[in-house]
């Protein structure tokens, strides 16, 4: 038998010739985007999936969190700059590399092991397949092709200030080629403060959801500096206004450079990378990049050292100039809600240096399920080096103290970002809109959020919910895309299902909650909670394996959970029809959000004065 391993498109485009003859061919593919070429061209082929077993996906993932959480520990400081270790600095990026890399060897492995082919045509899998079969005798042919590396900052989407872009993706050098380009216009270079007695340092907020927020902290701080060093915090004209008004200094790393910091920027990051080029030949990596007695180095090598030396080279960078912001301003504290962030970590590396308190804030749903325990170490839940967290409420404080962080770094704040919702509560109608919220769930951090199964639930459960909502001609559809990247093209996909179904992705989630009559939900999202605030009934649809029956919100039936595309119709049908039903649901979200949430409505004015306290 012919076993056809398929990664990408042009894998299938240099086999397809061979693989439209009629024979003993077996056509596998490996990723969603072979999935839906090789569905585009009419060729009936297996999905990897059909090989793996729940115990196949563990190994994934175990193995994955292992190469991330302990790769630079192998070598042990050779790879640090001024105390900060790119690994750890760099756990985010380097997880999303691991699991693709994994996840591929198993693809492969898993189906050698399975089939028992004696022929294996591969494309951009090659590599792997050669490293695996060495000691088989199987023949292998391949057309090389190298298959890139795709993790989830390397291609952003705008929006940049004041750029309709419609979800144009540029590469992440050139967004911040174009982000700095437009601050310089946008950001004031007048001379900053460098004599106030209590200012806070606040790390990539978006002003537009925090108004309330900031006011409340410029009554308890004399300076509030906005540094964001991902999205700009000017990027539309709301944002503008609410920095202007509030006379918020807005930073620009860059400010802090000059010609002698650029020349010992440009000798450090030189000196990393001979260490990193050093490493390349160590033996140690070869010892440990293994699966199941199978050196993976070689084969990684070439990608990794590339990923860390430029990985590295930004690390330096922004490591210098953070330190000469810190000696130039009087910084109190720090402020933040991304923890686990690359940008964030090195902040906070030298905030610490500096004994400046760290507060960062919870700012979405957090899963509390067994399977998230494995990925907690990359989400921004645990606060580390004794600094603070600040949580909706006493749900997630609980679950925080389960994992051995103490109360006194836990502050019972409420959410500041969602005290406009509570303070709207009273003024929400229906118009008979139901609006749909994607949500990728676990999908960057396991292999379950990443098999191809789940992406085709999720394109069959989004037809059944469209089609569902026709049968009502007086409810009209509204998609709302998750802010954060999607693997895959989501919005070409929905605009073939119906052209005419108004999508959004970076608009306030309220302006579109607060006048719904249902909100559906694919798999697990903060806008869950938005619109149980608001008094609006709820519908969950798992699309991947994530455990998602263990959360609270579902076992308080909450929300209406699903996890059968066959159970849609009938869950629409009773929310909207059985009254009861809906005032239920309704009457188990307001006791759950009551649970969840402290300070409602007033968690901006409680925690500006918290931060003010702790200072």
């Amino acid at each position: 038998m012919n076993v056809f391993i398929l990664d990408t498109k042009e894998d299938i485009l240099e086999f397809q010739e061979l693989i439209k003859e009629k024979t003993n061919n077996k056509i596998i593919a490996s990723s969603i985007e072979s999935h839906q070429y090789l569905k585009k061209i009419g060729i009936i082929h297996d999905l990897v999936d059909d090989y793996f077993t729940k115990f196949d996906y563990r190994k994934i993932d175990t193995t994955t969190n292992n190469f991330t959480l302990n790769w630079y520990k192998q070598e042990g400081k050779k790879l640090e700059f001024n105390g900060l270790q790119i690994g750890y600095v760099s756990e985010s990026q380097m997880h999303q590399f691991f699991l693709q890399v994994v996840r591929r060897f198993f693809c492969v492995k898993i189906i050698i092991d399975k089939i028992k082919p004696k022929k294996i045509f591969v494309g951009s899998l090659s590599s792997l397949a050669k490293t695996i079969t060495k000691n088989d005798k199987i023949e292998i042919i391949e057309k090389i092709m190298k298959k890139e590396i795709d993790l989830e900052l390397d291609k952003l989407e705008i929006p940049l200030p004041f750029i309709k872009s419609h979800g144009l993706k540029i590469s992440r050098k050139n967004y911040f080629r174009l982000k700095n380009f437009i601050e310089k216009i946008i950001v004031s270079t007048s001379k900053l403060p460098n004599d106030s007695k209590k200012s806070i340092l606040i790390l990539d907020l978006n002003p537009v959801y925090f108004p309330d927020l900031l006011a409340k902290l410029a009554k308890n701080f004399d300076d509030i500096f906005l540094l964001n060093q991902r999205r700009p915090a000017i990027w539309n004209l709301e944002s503008l206004r609410l920095v202007k008004k509030g006379n918020y200094k807005v930073l620009r790393l860059e400010n802090f450079n000059d010609d002698s910091i650029e020349t010992k920027i440009t000798k450090k990051q030189a000196e990393f990378i001979e260490k990193v080029n050093y490493v390349k030949t160590k033996s140690e990596f070869n010892e440990f990049f293994k699966i199941e007695n199978i050196d993976l180095w070689e084969i990684i090598k070439e990608d990794f050292i590339e990923i860390i030396k430029n990985l590295g080279k930004d690390m330096i960078h922004k490591n210098i100039l953070i330190q000469e912001l810190l000696h130039k301003l009087k910084i109190s504290m720090v402020f933040e809600w991304a923890y686990t962030g690359f940008e964030e970590r090195i902040v906070n590396h030298e905030a610490d240096k500096k004994k400046k308190p760290i507060v960062f804030l919870q700012h979405s749903i957090i899963a509390e399920n067994s399977k998230y325990d494995d990925f907690l170490p990359f989400q921004p839940t645990l606060p580390q080096n004794n600094d603070r967290v600040a949580v909706y409420g006493n749900e997630i404080s609980e679950f925080i103290k389960t994992k051995n962080i103490s109360e006194n770094n836990i502050i019972l704040s409420g959410s500041p970002r969602h005290d406009i919702f509570f303070n709207t509560k009273s003024n929400t109608k229906n118009e008979n809109t139901i609006v749909i919220a994607t949500s990728s769930a676990f999908s960057i951090y396991n292999a379950d959020g990443n098999d191809i199964k789940s992406y085709k639930k999720w394109e069959k459960t989004m037809y059944e919910i469209l089609n569902e909502i026709k049968k009502y001609p007086n409810k009209k559809p509204i998609i709302k895309l998750h802010p954060s990247k999607e693997y895959y093209d989501i919005k070409s996909f929905l605009r073939k299902i119906d052209k005419k179904i108004p999508i959004y992705k970076d608009q306030k989630a309220i302006d579109f909650l607060k006048n719904c009559d249902i909100l559906i939900v694919t798999n697990f999202s903060t806008i869950l909670l938005e619109a149980m605030i608001l008094g609006k009934p709820t519908i969950m649809i798992s699309t991947q394996n994530q455990n998602l029956d263990e959360e609270p919100i579902v076992k308080n039936h909450a929300t209406l959970y699903i996890s059968e595309i066959s159970e849609i119709g009938n869950g629409i049908n009773k929310i909207i029809n059985d009254s009861k039903f809906r005032n239920e649901l309704i009457k188990n979200a307001n006791n759950y959000i009551d649970r969840y949430f402290i300070n409602q409505g007033q968690a901006s004015d409680y925690l500006a004065k918290e931060l003010g306290r702790i200072v």
